[in-house]
């Protein structure tokens, strides 16, 4: 799967595995050979592969077990490879059946949002978000430090991605957090765009006090 020209082979060969093969190929790359597999520039292409096709209990397990040890949701979120096959499994499994790869990214929220890496799981993460409670925990997250993140390279990205995949309900609060600071985040290079954000977004009554800000600044 490392090799040039082999990889390309084993992503043809996953295709054609029954459920038995699938599972026999998952055991023998489980655990810390999983990791290093995606995080090969070669390597993670193929793997995937096998993340379009499981369908077993089992294999889901051994994907679980292999994610779940040693911070390896973190290794794979913040590197150039890994996050790839991170972005496979949010967007291939279903909210529930991932529930573990939230859990984690929401014990190392900052850490992955202020991450180069990490923020292209967390958009993928965000966009892929449906079930109402947790859509609150990433929203309760972002109020710890609304201002840091929205200040910060890569931390905006993620607060915009919220602010345009969330309703105005969900997000509402994340305005009202930063209120007094809108002149000031305007003028910011990586916050301005948040700014323009809140105001489309925002119903009239709090749209006009946003308005008011910049008119008696």
């Amino acid at each position: 799967m490392l090799d040039n020209y082999g990889n390309y082979f084993c992503s043809e060969l996953i295709r054609y595995l029954k459920e038995h093969q699938r599972i026999h190929f998952l055991k023998q790359i489980k655990g810390k050979k999983f990791i290093d597999i995606s995080c090969n520039n070669r390597g993670t292409w193929a793997l995937q592969t096998i993340i379009l096709a499981v369908t077993e209990e089992e294999e889901f397990k051994i994907i679980k077990d292999s994610l779940l040890q040693n911070d390896n949701i973190c290794t794979l979120a913040m590197n150039n490879q890994g996050e790839h096959m991170l972005q496979k499994i949010i967007t291939t499994f279903s909210e529930d059946r991932r529930a573990y790869i939230f859990d984690d990214i929401m014990k190392n929220f900052k850490l992955l949002a202020t991450d180069k890496q990490g923020l292209c799981v967390m958009k993928r993460l965000i966009e892929h978000t449906k079930q109402a409670q947790n859509q609150t925990r990433i929203v309760d997250k972002i109020k710890e430090d609304c201002l840091g993140y929205v200040k910060n390279e890569f931390g905006n990205f993620v607060v915009n991605e919220v602010m345009q995949q969330f309703s105005f309900e969900m997000t509402r609060d994340i305005i009202k957090s930063i209120q007094g600071h809108y002149v000031e985040l305007a003028q910011n290079k990586y916050s301005s765009k948040f700014i323009e954000i809140c105001i489309d977004r925002a119903p009239k009554g709090l749209q006009n006090s946003l308005i008011e800000e910049f008119l008696l600044s």
